[in-house]
């Protein structure tokens, strides 16, 4: 500061003069001798003589100082942060800048790499030969670097479109200012985040890091070599004496073969996986389906090392005697034991339309068994159903009739209406059974004034999104004469009325008491599985749908009074 202050004193009684020229340019790196993913830093020493005025006198950062030329030493480095400093002192009534220029340099590749002479006003510096050596430090200085990034797989190769897993592991020492590390990246592979990243602090050779491991599920779409572009890292951190440093650095992976479809795999659709089942539900080998109704099949495909996108629906064969109506695929993707696994479900409803036995054939799914190399197919084994037909089944079905009698008979049952016409030959029955219902309706009644109590429908689970859903579907199925409502509509029952489960129509139109519902969904199953001219005629789903809202309106009581409307206008009755 003393001398800072003589010098400025000194240059009041100086008169003014042009610039000279300078009298020296040196520069000092700080080694010679480094790895490709390290650092060093440049010092650029020069002289030069100023003229100072009044305005810069008191100012001396706005003094105009040009810089060296550096286009040719961008040509082997990469100038990662740069700053400046400077010395002003007068001798012999001269006044002259010692500037110094500070530069963090980063090699752009390995060899024998040379910082060029620079120059700066007239003066010229010489040349410095730096080795780059490719690769990191070794095992007993890695320690003393003060960032460093790691690469590792789970896999030294994978098939195309296989999973293999990418750890990138951060370590750096002193506290963080700011940092970046950068996310692979390749246009001809798909790469995803697996989970947060994680933090900790690991010891190497006796220094403490502070670690940050971020993992990835990398998925190559095309065969041959493998080469992402490198990870880098650029940072800066305050040391424990308090002095700020720039850390910076990259990583290359390995080159990661990936190998074409195998010859010997059979399957329309390419499934390299470590795990693969496939799996249905709702239907069992020699199940009963009475004529006209329906069953509902699931069936499942999951893939341990695939995302749900990979898994391509199923082509299921519908033999004739049936209709099959599917549903959308349902396809979801969780993280299980750092890996994926994909599902991919496959809803359909099954209707019997010819009476007589029917074979559902097996389905086969070939698929790439990743861990053992070798192609493996999954099954779902044919079943058989016995199509059997309703009430007022034809004489030429005598035969099956006959094998599924216990069936028919059951479906019969079911399908009788609830309210039956009076037998004239029924006798004394009827009017004691009349006589019997007026005594209990009186006693009810007398019951019910006394206690005042409100005597509600059968009550049901509160209405939630699971019936709101498979009722707004009921009604546009219904509103289409779609022969989806003969699946859909036991299965609805069964939401708002969970102490029973109903698995036909007829469950359901025994149990409701309401003719006209029953009247209507056979005027549906005419339309679709009569066998006579004239059965495919133009739809109106009003009644049905009114019938379908007075059900509801019916079974969830006064609890649905006074809500918004559930669905649109075009739904209502």
């Amino acid at each position: 500061m003393v001398n800072r202050i003589i010098a400025l004193v000194t240059l009041i009684i100086l008169l003014a003069a042009p610039v000279m020229a300078a009298s020296k340019l040196s520069i000092q790196p700080d080694r010679t001798s480094l790895y490709d993913n390290e650092t060093l830093k440049l010092t650029v020493t020069g002289e030069m003589e100023l003229s100072v005025n009044f305005d810069t006198l008191f100012n001396l950062g706005n003094l105009d100082l040009p810089a060296p030329d550096l286009d040719k030493l961008q040509n082997d480095f990469e100038i990662l942060s740069r700053s400046q400093r400077y010395n002003v002192r007068a001798v012999n009534g001269a006044t002259t800048a010692e500037i110094i220029w500070l530069y963090e340099l980063e090699p752009l590749k390995s060899g024998q790499l040379t910082i060029p002479a620079l120059h700066f006003n007239g003066a010229e510096s010489e040349e410095v030969a730096i080795t780059v050596r490719e690769g990191t430090a070794p095992d007993t200085g890695q320690g003393q670097r003060d960032a460093f990034i790691e690469l590792a797989t789970d896999k030294d190769s994978v098939y195309v479109q296989e999973q293999f897993r990418l750890t990138v592991t951060l370590f750096f020492s002193g506290n963080l200012i700011r940092g970046e590390l950068s996310e692979p990246e390749h246009p001809d592979v798909i790469i995803e985040s697996l989970g947060d990243q994680k933090e900790y602090n690991r010891t190497i050779g006796g220094r403490r890091f502070r670690v940050v491991e971020r993992n990835y599920l990398v998925y190559p779409q095309e065969s041959g070599t493998l080469t992402l572009n490198p990870i880098r890292f650029e940072g800066q951190a305050r040391s424990s004496q308090g002095q700020r440093e720039f850390l910076r650095d990259r990583a290359q992976l390995f080159e990661v073969p990936v190998k074409p479809v195998p010859d010997e795999f059979t399957g329309e659709n390419w499934l390299p996986a470590s795990e693969l089942t496939l799996s249905d539900t709702g239907i069992a080998d020699q199940a009963s389906l009475t004529l006209g109704e329906s069953l509902t099949q699931t069936v499942t495909i999951e893939a341990r090392g695939l995302p749900a996108e990979a898994l391509a629906p199923l082509d299921l064969s519908t033999p004739d005697g049936i209709k099959r109506y599917a549903e959308e695929p349902e396809a979801s993707t969780r993280v299980l034991d750092e890996t994926v696994v994909g599902t991919l479900s496959q809803t359909s409803a099954i209707v019997g339309a010819i009476p007589g036995f029917v074979t559902l054939p097996e389905v086969r799914l070939p698929w790439w068994d990743t861990d053992a190399d070798t192609q493996r197919v999954a099954v779902i084994p044919e079943r058989t159903l016995n199509v059997v037909p309703g009430r007022g089944g034809s004489s030429d079905t005598a035969s099956s009739q006959a094998d599924a009698a216990p069936q028919k008979d059951r479906a019969d049952a079911d399908q009788a209406p609830p309210a039956r016409e009076k037998d004239s030959g029924t006798g004394f029955w009827p009017w004691l059974t009349g006589a019997l219902a007026i005594a209990w309706a009186a006693t009810f009644l007398l019951m019910r004034r006394k206690s005042g109590d409100t005597v509600r429908p059968e009550k049901t689970t509160p209405i939630d999104q699971n019936e709101q859903r498979l009722f707004g579907r009921l009604l546009k199925a219904s509103e289409s004469g779609h022969p989806q409502v003969l699946d859909l509509l036991p299965r609805w029952v069964s939401v708002i009325h969970p102490g029973r489960q109903f698995q036909t129509v007829s469950d359901v139109i025994q149990w409701s008491g309401q003719p006209a519902l029953k009247a209507e969904l056979d005027k549906l199953q005419a339309r679709h599985f009569a066998h006579h001219p004239g059965s495919e005629l133009e739809w109106n789903g009003k009644a049905l749908t009114a019938e379908l809202h007075s059900l509801r309106n019916r079974v969830m009581g006064s609890g649905t009074q006074g809500l918004p409307p559930l669905y649109p206008q075009s739904m209502q009755p």
